[in-house]
């Protein structure tokens, strides 16, 4: 199963929200797939059941004008899944318990286009999604109705005003992404995250998603890495190899701890702690990124992920080429020490990807059994955040 790690994900703005999919066209004349399988018996809820609870979601979250008994005979596809990579976003803590997908679609102006997942042991809702409205082709050149400080009130006001959460005061914003599409995600107790996606150009919220998974949960009880140690570790790293005080007295603090996990190759993955600091602020206001990060192994105290953000995203990036973003990455190895001899670095290979019209990438040598990448700032024309294992 992969797991994907917060930082990387939001660096390279991949899967991680999934927020500009679409669904494909079902014919009209189609009727709704009931795809089934051996699992489906396992569930702990049925496959009607599955839709009524759909259903009620919908009505609840969205302003919906059909009745129940119609938006249920409007249902397209219902599917069980066993597999938590059968979903675009891998962790939702479904792996012993399941979840039911119900699907809605209808050709043309698509008036009925809804996407609603179901944990199937506790009916939880973990992630409901409304395309009526929305088209997410060339959104990040439309314009926008709303800023990105609205559609965070907007976020923040439907989690409120729908009781998505017992305790809207447990209730912390962590991070703040997104072009046409504005992305939020909260953290919620201290141990689950809620996405919200906000259709800037139609002022809407699009998707709910909540990562329910008790990974986050923070109990170092029987680690040898405490979360103070942790943190400790993440400053001396964040200063060590990229001159940076941090004074988190001014940032969002988000850290989770990730439990222990035998990887498909047979491996195993140690538990570690993830540090993120967030200026929001100037996110919101100035759509400048600044973060801090590290990873840091529980077991042993080792820093395996380190990074430092801090650009304009309203300045295009520049074109960079592979060489020279090989130059980029070594350069900082050697004179940051981050291995003690860059001539162990092998097989040098490039990754590039672009979002929201900007380019990024990283480099990965392999480094002993394992694969060191160097993530590149295509502004500024340095390395942002290095470590291993991260794509």
């Amino acid at each position: 199963m992969k797991l994907k790690k917060l930082v990387p994900i939001i660096l390279s703005i991949s899967i991680l929200l999934g927020g500009c999919s679409s669904f494909s066209s079902v014919q009209k004349d189609k009727v709704m797939v009931e795809k089934t399988n051996d699992e489906e018996n396992n569930a702990k809820i049925s496959k009607e059941e599955a839709k009524e609870i759909a259903v009620d979601y919908l009505k609840k979250y969205y302003d919906i004008k059909e009745d129940k008994k119609e938006l249920k005979n409007l249902i397209k596809e219902v599917k069980y899944i066993k597999d938590p990579e059968e979903t675009r976003d891998y962790l939702y803590g479904i792996e012993s318990n399941g979840a039911w997908r119900v699907l809605w679609d209808k050709e043309g102006n698509k008036e009925h286009s809804y996407n609603v997942l179901i944990d199937a042991k506790d009916k939880k809702l973990l992630e409901i999604q409304n395309y009526v409205g929305v088209n997410t082709k060339g959104i990040t050149k439309r314009k926008t109705i709303i800023d990105l400080k609205q559609a965070k009130q907007k976020a923040y006001n439907f989690i409120k005003n729908n009781e998505l959460v017992d305790d809207i005061n447990k209730l912390k914003l962590t991070v703040i992404y997104g072009k046409g599409i504005g992305k939020f995600i909260f953290l919620y107790n201290e141990e689950e995250y809620i996405f919200v996606d906000v259709d800037m150009t139609i002022d809407k919220v699009s998707r709910i998603n909540r990562n329910i998974a008790p990974i986050y949960i923070c109990d170092d009880t029987h680690l040898n890495i405490k979360k103070e140690k942790a943190i400790e570790i993440a400053l001396d790293g964040i200063e060590k190899y990229f001159n940076g005080k941090v004074d988190t007295s001014k940032l969002v603090e988000d850290i989770s701890l990730y439990k222990e996990i035998e990887l498909p190759n047979g491996k195993i993955r140690p538990s570690s702690w993830n540090i993120h600091w967030r200026d929001l602020r100037v996110k919101e206001e100035k759509n400048k990124d600044i973060e801090y990060s590290a990873s840091i192994d529980a077991n042993t105290g080792e820093l395996r992920e380190v990074g430092y953000i801090n650009k304009d995203l309203n300045q295009k990036t520049s074109k960079i080429s592979d060489e020279e973003m090989e130059q980029i990455a070594l350069d900082f190895i050697q004179k940051s020490k981050f291995v003690s001899d860059i001539k162990d670095l092998k097989e040098p290979k490039i990754d590039r990807w672009k979002n929201y019209n900007q380019e990024g990438g990283a480099v990965g040598f392999k480094y002993k059994d394992e694969i060191l990448w160097a993530y590149i700032d295509f502004i500024n024309k340095k390395v942002e955040y290095i470590g291993y294992g991260l794509r």
